[in-house]
């Protein structure tokens, strides 16, 4: 059976509301706590422990 929900349309880029939040945070203390601060703007519903690292090799 398929949904009969519309699927939300991808959005390129952040929103207004985003770039106020990425003009008004905070300084950080380090480069690891500022990359927190901005993929929580970016992914408000992720959870802050599945955040990687931007260091992390693969």
């Amino acid at each position: 059976m398929r949904s009969t929900r519309k699927c939300q349309p991808f959005i390129e880029g952040f929103s207004k509301e985003q770039e106020t939040l990425f003009r008004k945070r905070t300084q950080a203390n380090n480069d690891t706590e500022k990359w927190r601060d901005m993929w929580m703007i970016l992914f408000p519903e992720d959870r802050p422990e599945s955040i990687l690292s931007p260091c992390q090799r693969f």
